[in-house]
């Protein structure tokens, strides 16, 4: 396309470079070369190429060009002339929604540039990310595809679309010598749970102002803790996406972190002979969930932490994946009993 030195963020990056910045702090930044992904990806490599459409979308990115047949293990395979190995590693990027036949999709009209522009409002809205973000499949009966994000977000009546939350709001210039625009962040904070072991000192200045979906609030009552977990900002199910993600709280005696008390949220499945949902206590946009924790005799208040971690893969599947220097869960609430006030109404 006339304008343009290519497709991939590295391209975009002289004028766009505050945008690119915060892309590589994002999950999409690490769609393709995230460890989970990569293992998850060997474990079938004959259905691999269903994976690869949402993690690597443009068609540049991908070795191998797959046709789906009426059977799901036997696509019709041709190598990909136009294949770049680099812009694969760059997963989910600006092209992966900004590509139109047309030119770059934008958000705001009149836009002047030197490539060609095509005003895109839906970028505001929930289809752009649901191309992804929504995709319920069974293909066989112990491989099913569950990321239904779309549908919790429709289920809830919302009157905001993905990008209000998960591109924060930000007046700037959105390319050098643009006029200043109120347009959004490109960080897509989720759980912020990084694909790799930690963020950098200079990631999380970019991502310093992101804020969980879940609240937790408790106070101490005789010989119980009670607390109320919420998911006051979150659009959809918390924890929501991979089945795998749980939130837990915790009740963590220090200097030791022995988990004196913890309460599970997340899905159950059982995946042999049959995948299939079992369970589901899961968060529902707005509401409020009373928990009890009994305290543990004979340990002082002081000495009592009230945690709520989330969770991306357990312990046991991240050791047998081999994902030991992997950030496998974070903690996004820290709350000292001694500190514990009453639940607001």
């Amino acid at each position: 396309m006339a304008g343009l030195g290519g497709l991939r963020a590295v391209d975009c990056a002289p004028c766009h470079a505050e945008i690119v910045a915060e892309w590589r702090t994002s999950t999409h930044a690490a769609a393709w070369v995230d460890p989970q992904f990569r293992k998850e990806l060997a474990k079938d490599p004959g259905v691999a190429w269903l994976c690869i459409n949402c993690h690597t979308p443009a068609a540049d990115q991908q070795e191998r060009l797959h046709a789906a047949t009426a059977l799901v293990r036997a696509p019709v395979v041709s190598e990909n002339p136009s294949y770049d190995p680099a812009f694969q590693t760059e997963g989910v990027s600006c092209m992966s929604c900004h590509w139109r036949p047309g030119g770059i999709a934008a958000p705001h009209e009149g836009v002047s540039a030197p490539h060609a522009t095509v005003y895109t409002p839906e970028l505001r809205g929930a289809e752009t990310c649901t191309a992804c973000h929504q995709a319920v499949a069974r293909v066989e009966d112990t491989l099913v595809c569950t990321f239904n994000t779309g549908a919790e977000w429709a289920a809830s009546g919302q009157n905001r679309a993905c990008p209000a939350c998960h591109m924060p709001e930000i007046t700037r210039s959105h390319a050098s010598g643009g006029p200043v625009r109120t347009g959004g962040r490109h960080t897509f904070p989720g759980s912020l749970l990084p694909k790799k072991a930690a963020y950098t000192a200079e990631e999380l200045a970019i991502i310093g102002d992101w804020a969980p979906g879940a609240t937790l609030e408790a106070q101490v009552v005789d010989t119980r803790v009670e607390i109320v977990l919420s998911n006051a900002r979150a659009g959809h199910m918390l924890p929501t996406g991979d089945p795998e993600r749980q939130l837990f709280v915790r009740l963590v005696e220090l200097p030791s972190e022995t988990v004196r008390w913890e309460a599970r949220i997340g899905q159950t499945w059982t995946w042999w002979p049959v995948a299939q949902r079992t369970g589901d206590n899961r968060l529902a946009p707005g509401e409020r969930r009373a928990l009890t924790a009994p305290l543990p005799p004979g340990v002082p208040l002081q000495a009592l932490e009230l945690r709520l971690d989330h969770e991306r893969i357990s312990a046991e599947n991240a050791a047998h994946h081999d994902l030991s220097n992997y950030a496998r869960m974070r903690t996004v609430h820290r709350l000292p009993l001694v500190a514990a006030r009453p639940p607001a109404n």
